[in-house]
């Protein structure tokens, strides 16, 4: 049944896109010709349905195999079972988990969805009524139940601005937690956040003319000078990430501390490249050990 060695689940907007794409150059490894198959979380009977996931590999020798879905790590978005069953799947799996400061990276998914056309409220408004996004920040929530499944030996807990500050020392750890070699990482370019200034186009007005024959037809005699000067007009750009309110700040840190300090005990360290502000250390009540 196995046939993925690794897995990136997550977190979303934490540069999942730009390591699976570093990966992906990698003559040691080959990656999931679909970057994010979500074959764990929107899969039904999945058992049943593997050769399907199987085809989206090359089979080279000596390459490792993996792939990179961020719903693995939605909680409860998804299949409630996403890690029991991955377990299943292989349970020697390795896992990467990259995250980011709390705020910056709930800020990057409000922008991503806004320019999707997933939210439509002000910032504030639609974080607040959308648990995604604290629920997909709860770093701590979301890679328990692996640490659980597979033991923390199996699990590289990363963040972005580790990577951000030294791309190539990132990439050789990851190099070493997959056994791949680890001197194919020079002159790494960082992937920016598609989600600011990105173009994204509005195709409300490409399906009006298609389900207008009459109008279908016209299309053909319009110069494609005058076509790249519509363009712009249904289309959506975003130039900046959008702020959120000092009180949306506050809420946010007071439901997020325990998780964070929960995962810098898991990874045995203070995660000072972050900016997020942390209540004292939480006590051991939370049994989080190296043997989880």
């Amino acid at each position: 049944m196995t046939f993925v060695d690794f897995m990136i689940v997550g977190a979303a907007k934490c540069g999942t896109t730009t390591i699976a794409e570093i990966l992906t150059h990698h003559p040691e490894v080959s990656f999931c010709k679909i970057k994010e198959p979500h074959f764990f979380s929107k899969t039904l009977a999945w058992r049943e349905n593997l050769e399907s996931y199987r085809a989206l590999y090359d089979f080279d020798q000596g390459c490792i195999r993996g792939e990179a879905s961020t719903t693995y790590t939605c909680y409860p978005e998804f299949n409630k079972n996403i890690p029991d069953e991955i377990y299943e799947f292989n349970p020697n799996l390795k896992i990467i988990y990259l995250m980011r400061d709390p705020i910056p990276r709930i800020r990057s998914q409000y922008a991503h969805n806004l320019l999707r056309g997933y939210a439509a409220a002000t910032a504030d408004a639609e974080i607040l009524s959308n648990p995604s996004y604290i629920n997909r920040t709860r770093y701590y929530t979301q890679i328990k139940p692996y640490i659980e499944k597979f033991g923390r030996r199996r699990i590289l807990l990363l963040t972005l601005e580790s990577f951000v500050a030294d791309k190539t020392a990132v990439m050789r750890q990851i190099a070493d937690f997959l056994e791949i070699s680890n001197d194919r990482f020079q002159d790494i370019e960082v992937v920016k956040n598609k989600s600011v200034g990105e173009v994204k186009i509005d195709h409300r007005f490409e399906n009006f003319m298609n389900n207008n024959p009459g109008l279908h037809i016209l299309r053909r005699y319009i110069p494609k000078s005058l076509k790249s000067k519509l363009t712009p007009l249904f289309s959506k750009q975003i130039f900046a990430v959008p702020e959120i309110s000092n009180e949306l700040e506050r809420i946010i840190v007071n439901l997020l501390s325990l998780e964070i300090n929960a995962i810098e005990q898991v990874m045995q360290r203070e995660i000072v490249e972050w900016s997020f502000p942390k209540t004292l250390a939480i006590t051991n009540n939370l049994a989080i050990t190296n043997n989880l």
